[in-house]
């Protein structure tokens, strides 16, 4: 009965969410689904943009692998001219947290499934391409957070843009830090933290603490 609960409610909360959120012409679409649980903070002045207008073909805070738990708090923020870019349809499991700065964009592509509890901070731009697949527990930072000092001085924080091209993966516990540039094609392995590599070479295997090329010309068999 409590599923049964979740799903009438899920339903009733995604249609005031795309009718509070999206222009009308959209909205009436219903492009997305979300979960009612998601605490949601969206300033008037940002933006969700969805160009794919089938039923529910963007899924927030829904779906993921049974046997990893959610976390106990969902999030979505978007603060002041915040841009958030759907270009298709679109999973991001349970237990997600994203928060999008001021003036910053998330761009999402077409068939992109994200497992259960990421967590996206975005400051400036981070892009996920067409046909990602994104593990669980997985972290996509283009920022440092705090202020940094040196000798009384503040050090200038310069903006570094996060880019997952086609076809990549990113498999469990990955953190992927500001400046990185995944290549088409390449797989990043569990537990791996990617601090500004920019691959240029598709097909790469990425490993390690911090994340570097182990092969090339690998393949990720669908």
């Amino acid at each position: 009965m409590t599923d049964t609960l979740n799903k009438i409610f899920t339903v009733i909360y995604s249609i005031y969410f795309n009718f509070k959120y999206l222009p009308f012409r959209t909205a009436k679409y219903l492009p997305i689904k979300i979960n009612y649980k998601t605490r949601v903070k969206i300033d008037k002045t940002s933006r969700i943009v969805v160009k794919d207008y089938r039923r529910f073909s963007v899924k927030l805070g829904l779906q993921g692998t049974p046997f990893v738990s959610d976390n106990s708090s969902s999030t979505l923020t978007l603060n002041k001219g915040a841009t958030m870019l759907f270009y298709g349809g679109c999973v991001i499991g349970q237990g997600q947290n994203i928060y999008v700065d001021k003036n910053a964009k998330i761009i999402i592509g077409n068939n992109v499934y994200i497992n259960k509890n990421v967590l996206i901070q975005c400051t400036n731009l981070i892009s996920i391409s067409d046909d990602c697949l994104i593990g669980w527990n997985v972290r996509l930072r283009d920022t440092d957070g705090h202020r940094l000092i040196r000798n009384d001085i503040e050090i200038e924080r310069k903006k570094s843009n996060i880019y997952l091209q086609k076809n990549v993966w990113l498999a469990a516990d990955v953190i992927v830090l500001k400046g990185s540039v995944i290549s088409e094609g390449s797989i990043v392995a569990t537990g791996s933290i990617v601090v500004g590599l920019k691959l240029e070479k598709g097909n790469c295997l990425i490993a390690g603490i911090p994340g570097r090329v182990k092969r090339t010309g690998i393949m990720l068999e669908n």
